[in-house]
């Protein structure tokens, strides 16, 4: 399953936010928001996973803060997409640029990135009645192998709920509350990253055995950027 978000794919994967290169489309921008989430992960009969994830979105920054791994997406003027992969166990900073996306055979999706799911794939989906008054539509239908259920707040892009299910894994998200501005005391405000180690993911077929690398191939590889032969490929240069 190859939409919406790695940050998602980076814990089970089973969805990530960025395609393989395909023709530009014009996207909508959405307005500034930051929203805490309760994520539940499940497979199979295993007892489901529940972490908080917060999610900050403006114009140039896109930020999912999860436990112990935060994914930062930057736009620059020319609308050039870049990634950062933050390690806060390793006081590191994995840094994909533009042109190692483009490298990667990634294009990444900005709204989608920004929505938890892409506000244009709900057309594709059975719209459900619900009252006018509270700004919420509902939606539900199979896209592809996978089964979604949302309940979506028009007004900022994003879902009131999200359930996504294929093959016996199931992601539910739930909003807990949202604000025009994050916090002071959330995670990814209140931690400064500016001392932290910085690492180019270009670079990685020289530092195959710095142990951060071998995270961040390993998530790349459950996001689909890679494959687990790319993996052990570049670790044998």
């Amino acid at each position: 399953m190859r939409s919406l978000l790695l940050s998602i794919s980076l814990l089970c994967g089973v969805l990530n936010g960025v395609h393989a290169v395909e023709v530009p489309v014009v996207q909508q921008e959405c307005k500034t928001v930051a929203a805490a989430y309760r994520v539940q992960l499940q497979s199979g009969k295993q007892p489901a996973r529940t972490q908080t994830w917060y999610v900050i979105r403006d114009a140039q920054r896109i930020v999912i803060s999860k436990p112990g791994v935060d994914d930062i997406w930057r736009r620059n003027a020319a609308g050039q997409v870049s990634f950062e992969r933050v390690f806060h166990d390793d006081k590191t900073v994995v840094e994909y640029a533009a042109g190692e996306l483009a490298t990667l055979g990634l294009s990444p999706n900005w709204v989608e990135l920004g929505s938890l799911f892409d506000p244009a794939k709900l057309s594709q989906l059975k719209k459900m009645p619900a009252k006018a008054s509270t700004g919420l539509s509902r939606y539900q239908g199979r896209l592809g192998q996978e089964q979604i259920q949302t309940v979506w707040m028009d007004s900022i892009s994003l879902p009131q709920s999200l359930v996504r299910s294929e093959h016996n894994r199931i992601v539910r998200f739930t909003l807990e509350k949202h604000f025009d501005q994050a916090p002071a005391d959330w995670p990814i405000v209140s931690r400064a990253i500016d001392d932290y180690a910085r690492l180019d993911a270009s670079d990685f077929g020289d530092m195959e055995y710095n142990p951060v690398v071998r995270k961040a191939m390993h998530l790349d590889v459950l996001a689909g950027w890679r494959t687990e032969h790319d993996h052990v490929e570049g670790h044998a240069h």
